[in-house]
């Protein structure tokens, strides 16, 4: 069924063109079997199967090139159009990867590719007339995505849009892409009637959610004339995603009074693949997306950023999100990403840590079951050995009269152990640097002992006024005091473990990894755990 048979609008499914993004265009069999045939059973006007590369850097899968040979082996249902993109930059700027886009488009009779969208940036729509050209010549639908439309002035919308409607062959659907996601319905609105005033064909619209709005963005694109609409499954899409397929479908339903869509038909899909390949991949609305499309951050850079999350401190991660507001980061480079969580800059405190632990034995403190077990007979350990208490965070299974200090390497944790009322009269030593101005006023800065912290994957350092560790966890930065403080010993109480197949547990074993392999200071566990370390009883009187 061709779309001349279907009433407008019409829904484009563009779930393994911009979903790719997230697994390079590689989508498991048996999911692409379940997708095209629920897709079907809903009733949805186009599927976008693809890119079509014509040549790539790096692993790409077949759905990034989505030759001619791959497409005959899908089975995709004959009343289902078929869309595939174009990045019109590839074939602009060389004459091989213009021969091959030749070569590629075939006569649309003998293709299984009904329709070629030419994503383009507006100063070079102007220069795609002959892509247009060709590929009408061939007797496909043609669609030019206008991306980041927000960043364009009125004028130079105008200007485009004119130019190209005046074209012999003018593309058939002319879309409005909101890459960065920072449009809201008033300012969607406005941009579809500025571009219906200037073109005679029908357009379309491709949301981004990094504000959360690109439902609402669509139906008020729809309301103004848009009939060629995006989706995806569950949103999935570059960076925050897309409005949903699902979504759509019964909104466009409840705004028409009709069931045209069967939305149902794809909720096991949604329910048993694509939830867990967003718990996997992550894309939907959050915090730093929303700051990101504020200030045309590229979504790329913040893809990346949540990629690596874990290995980095909060801190870190901030620091590259305000980099990048401050810089062009509109387009996408390798030089800048390379430079985001990575910094020349070593930051350092102003309490030297040198001699703090001299000849004496150092206890560190954690939460673990075992040490609240073994409280009483941890305390008579310290009073023992008179060793150098250090409490990772605020231990109250231990008596504060015990302990010497409180070591904290995470902002969020400091401002959740304040209102714990720790006595002023003990050091609390930390990184000043996590801390904003309006925090440290509120603070006794006499007790603070700053000591910086730099986080570096892979890496473990102590010198005197900083540290470097792999994580940003308080035991790494406790050893690294150890350390530099000239510790004679090292004993751990409460360091339990986690299960296996808990990450946390990979981060502490690299700890005691790199610990081990820049420092020979004894380190000895008295309370039962399951890392590799040196283990003695509390219960024996001659440690």
């Amino acid at each position: 069924m061709s779309l001349k048979e279907k009433n407008a609008p019409y829904i484009l499914d563009c779930t393994f063109r911009d979903g790719g993004y997230y697994n390079e265009w590689d989508f498991n069999e048996d999911l692409v079997e379940k997708y095209l045939r629920l897709l079907a059973l809903s009733g949805v006007d186009i599927i976008e199967i693809g890119y079509r590369f014509f040549k790539s850097k790096d692993y790409c899968g077949p759905f990034g090139f989505c030759s001619e040979e791959f497409l005959d082996g899908l089975n995709i249902d004959p009343k289902i159009s078929v869309a595939v993109m174009v990045n019109a930059s590839e074939v602009l700027n060389s004459n091989e990867d213009l021969d091959r886009f030749k070569e590629s488009f075939i006569s649309a009779k003998k293709s299984r590719v009904d329709i070629v969208r030419l994503a383009t940036y507006m100063g070079d729509a102007g220069d795609t007339e002959h892509l247009v050209d060709y590929l009408k010549s061939q007797g496909y639908k043609v669609c030019i995505n206008l991306m980041k439309i927000s960043e364009s002035t009125e004028s130079d919308i105008e200007d485009t849009v004119k130019q190209m409607n005046q074209w012999k062959l003018p593309a058939d659907v002319l879309y409005i892409a909101d890459s960065f996601g920072n449009l809201d319905t008033q300012k969607t609105g406005k941009l579809i009637e500025l571009t219906s005033k200037f073109w005679n064909g029908e357009i379309g619209f491709h949301a981004h959610n990094n504000q959360g709005k690109a439902l609402t963005n669509t139906i008020a694109a729809m309301k103004k004339s848009a009939t060629w609409l995006d989706s995806t499954i569950l949103g999935m899409g570059r960076g925050a995603g897309n409005a949903s397929t699902e979504s759509l479908m019964m909104e466009l339903n409840q705004e028409n009074g009709d069931e045209r869509y069967d939305s149902k038909a794809i909720f096991p899909l949604v329910v048993e693949e694509f939830q867990s390949l967003r718990n996997e991949h992550g894309w939907g609305h959050s915090l730093l997306y929303e700051v990101s499309s504020r200030y045309s951050v590229h979504p790329t850079y913040i893809q990346e950023i949540l990629y690596k999350k874990d290995k980095y401190s909060t801190d870190q991660i901030l620091r590259s999100l305000e980099k990048l507001i401050t810089t062009d980061s509109t387009s996408y480079t390798t030089e800048i990403a390379e430079s985001l969580l990575v910094s020349d800059e070593i930051v350092k405190g102003d309490w030297n840590v040198t001699g703090y632990a001299k000849d004496r034995d150092i206890l560190i403190l954690g939460a673990g079951p075992e040490g609240r077990r073994n409280s009483d007979q941890i305390e008579q350990f310290i009073q023992r050995k008179n060793t150098l208490t250090l409490s990772l965070n605020v231990n109250r299974s231990i008596s504060e009269e015990l302990i010497d200090a409180y070591v904290i390497v995470n902002r969020v944790r400091f401002l959740t152990e304040l209102n714990k009322k720790i006595n002023k009269e003990k050091d609390i030593i930390l990184p000043l640097h996590i801390l904003s101005e309006d925090m440290r006023e509120n603070l006794n800065l006499n007790q603070i002992l700053n000591y910086g912290c730099n986080i570096s994957s892979g890496l473990m350092e102590a010198s005197k006024s900083h540290c470097v560790i792999p994580f940003e966890l308080a035991i790494a930065y406790a050893l690294s005091i150890s350390i530099a403080g000239n510790a004679s010993k090292i004993y751990l109480a409460g360091f339990d473990g986690f299960e296996i197949y808990d990450p946390r547990q990979d981060e502490m074993l690299e700890v005691f990894r790199l610990f081990k392999s820049i420092s020979s200071i004894p380190i000895i566990s008295i309370t039962k755990t399951n890392y590799p370390l040196e283990k003695r009883t509390i219960h024996d009187p001659s440690i």
